[in-house]
């Protein structure tokens, strides 16, 4: 069985990291950014330990230029294939182009949905949150909310992060407080 999902062009609207799933290849130099997503999204976070939690599945990520190509109508594609033995392989192909934050994190969330045994086929029939995008390609609302809530978390750490560069760096005595407080005190 073939399973073909995609991420379609939509506007693109910290504990500690866990390691990345050795059953999850990156190339062509993904690696930089899976590390900040996996500092900074609990919910890319949770993806990736429930993949690394995942027997028999391998994962490869690459970027494919011809993603960005017109008239394409999505940044990301991931074929899904059930071999003998009951493995999952998963082929995931990102836009070239652009930050792949919301993507990597949809695809690995329709990743997820099989290894759920989510059937998307039937899902079209049911499921509102499920609809077909092309011969063989489907998409979920759920995939999409995955993808957005990692970039929305992405979003609010950088925020943070500008603010705290912008605040004044703060002086601290040899007893961890700061001069501020210690200037209250003694002049009480």
């Amino acid at each position: 069985m073939t399973l073909v999902v995609s991420a379609p062009h939509l506007s693109a609207q910290s504990s500690s990291p866990i390691g990345f799933p050795e059953s999850v290849h990156l190339t062509d130099g993904l690696q930089r950014r899976v590390d900040v997503m996996l500092d900074q999204s609990r919910t890319f976070r949770a993806q990736c330990q429930r993949l690394a939690e995942t027997p028999q599945l391998y994962v490869r990520v690459r970027t494919d230029p011809s993603i960005d190509a017109k008239p394409r109508y999505f940044h990301a594609r991931t074929t899904i294939n059930r071999v003998r033995g009951g493995w999952i392989v998963a082929l995931v192909d990102i836009g070239a182009t652009g930050d792949p934050s919301e993507w990597l994190a949809h695809e690995f969330e329709h990743i997820l949905e099989q290894v759920e045994g989510v059937e998307l086929k039937e899902g079209v029939e049911r499921s509102p949150g499920v609809w077909r995008t092309g011969p063989g390609m489907y998409e979920t609302a759920r995939a999409v909310d995955a993808g957005k809530t990692v970039l929305e978390e992405l979003r609010i750490a950088a925020k943070v992060a500008m603010q705290r560069r912008a605040e004044p760096p703060r002086q601290r005595a040899h007893d961890g407080g700061t001069l501020t407080n210690l200037s209250r005190r003694f002049s009480k």
